[in-house]
């Protein structure tokens, strides 16, 4: 039974880099092309012809992901039906107005991101660094390569703290308190980093607005992510994020566990939730990203039963692990070497194509991976969940920005929140009265 699976498979995978390289034999000469004319600006001209020969994936439109309107999507109903819920979510009509959406196309890259340092390379954590027109000839050479992997700017890292805490306003302090373990910032340079968010916005389900007076939701990462058509990550994980696309689109596959599954069935009438029987894996459960998920069931079925229900699945980390346990054949599709995909037991493969203006919430912990159709101009938002709505971690980090900066100075703009009480005696100021103590913490928020 094995050898049949392991040979069933191996055919399917040899069929789809056949159709991939004659995909790419066939869109070759529009490549050429816009080389011919002139990098980016004709790259953009050619992308008609590129879509047009979109592979087998990329021409099966649809979402399998619930829909909402963003406009009027609140902080506390977006954090009960999807946050709360591990529920992944398309938001449309919610990025309007974003100066990024205007400036921020393909056909502008190099106006947008002139003189500025990318990170460049397989995602998600590239160390070279190169500037937009280097990676514009760098992609270009390895998408002609039939079987190169199309490398990604993957700008990502720690915003600055004040951009956390009230991102819905313009100013932006270009210093990060607070900086997680093995992190960094979003750019070495926090100023650029600054410029750069200047022309974002926290959309108002997450951040709020200035009429919103509650304590916003507090993003901690953030990334700028452009690539050519065919440039991807593998399946991968981390904490809550959004994906906002400027110019081009995505495909992604989640992997979404039973619970999610069950409260997406319960989301109200306002939420178009399309059926199973549409879901992408349903219509076509013959391509091999859908296919091998069953195989992976009765791995995790198999290692159940021989260790318990409880036991940890483990990570594949050799190739004849990966092999075995099914994985990386989103990897190979876009051919990169960086293999992360794991065994998810109790879930469900889901695909969407997202398009430029939608918003994709993806949830904390949710196996992902994403392959952009065309070219594409994205930025990623990240938050750690239990930092939702919450006053105690609000309050940390601004005390510490604020010691960093000037430890005598506030900020009477900021909404009024006492301090919470946890924090009473570790900043107590000593040398206060009962009195005087009460004033300060009023002032500091």
């Amino acid at each position: 039974t094995t050898t049949a699976t392991t040979t069933t498979t191996t055919t399917t995978t040899t069929r789809r880099r056949r159709a991939t390289a004659k995909r790419r034999r066939r869109t070759r000469g529009a490549a050429t092309m816009a080389r011919g004319r002139g990098g980016a600006t004709a790259l953009l001209a050619a992308a008609a012809l590129l879509l047009l020969a979109a592979s087998a994936y990329g021409e099966r439109q649809g979402c399998d992901f619930p829909v909402v309107d963003g406009a009027d999507l609140g902080p506390e109903q977006f954090h009960e039906l999807f946050v709360s819920a591990g529920v992944p979510v398309i938001v449309r009509n919610a990025a309007q107005g974003w100066p990024a959406m205007r400036e921020w196309t393909w056909n502008n890259l190099r106006e947008a991101f002139r003189g500025i340092p990318l990170r460049v390379g397989p995602g998600p954590y590239p160390d070279e660094s190169t500037t937009i027109d280097e990676y514009l000839v760098r992609a270009q050479a390895a998408w002609d390569d039939r079987s190169a992997e199309v490398p990604g700017v993957f700008q990502y890292g720690q915003v600055p703290s004040s951009w956390s805490l009230w991102a819905h306003k313009d100013e932006c302090i270009p210093h990060v308190s607070f900086l997680h373990p093995n992190s960094r910032p979003i750019h070495d340079n926090v100023t650029m980093a600054c410029q750069l968010l200047a022309k974002i916005r926290v959309p108002n389900f997450i951040g709020g607005n200035e009429q919103y007076k509650s304590p916003p939701n507090m993003v901690t990462h953030s990334g700028f992510l452009i690539g050519l058509q065919d440039s991807g990550i593998d399946y991968h994980a981390h904490q809550a994020a959004i994906n906002v696309i400027f110019d081009g689109a995505k495909q992604w596959f989640m992997k979404v566990p039973h619970a999610a599954i069950a409260a997406m069935e319960r989301l109200p009438s306002s939420v178009q939730v399309p059926s199973r029987s549409d879901w992408f894996c349903a219509q076509n459960p013959e391509i091999d990203i859908c296919s091998v998920h069953e195989l992976q069931r009765e791995v995790i079925k198999a290692l159940r039963e021989e260790h318990g229900q409880d036991f940890k699945i483990p990570v594949p980390a050799t190739p004849e692990e990966r092999e075995e346990a099914h994985v990386g054949a989103f990897a190979r599709w876009i051919a990169t070497q960086q293999v992360t995909e794991e065994l998810e037991p109790d879930s469900e493969v889901l695909q969407c194509v997202q398009h430029a203006g939608e918003i994709v919430f993806v949830p904390q912990h949710v196996q992902h991976a994403v392959r952009n159709l065309n070219p594409t101009v994205a930025m990623q938002m990240q938050w750690n969940r239990e930092m939702y709505m919450d006053r105690e971690a609000r309050w940390r980090m601004f005390h510490h920005l604020l010691s960093d900066l000037d430890p005598t100075a506030s900020d009477p703009d900021l909404v009024d929140i006492p301090m919470p009480d946890t924090f009473r005696p570790q900043f107590q100021p000593k040398a206060a009265t009962a009195a005087a103590a009460n004033d300060e913490e009023h002032d500091l928020l």
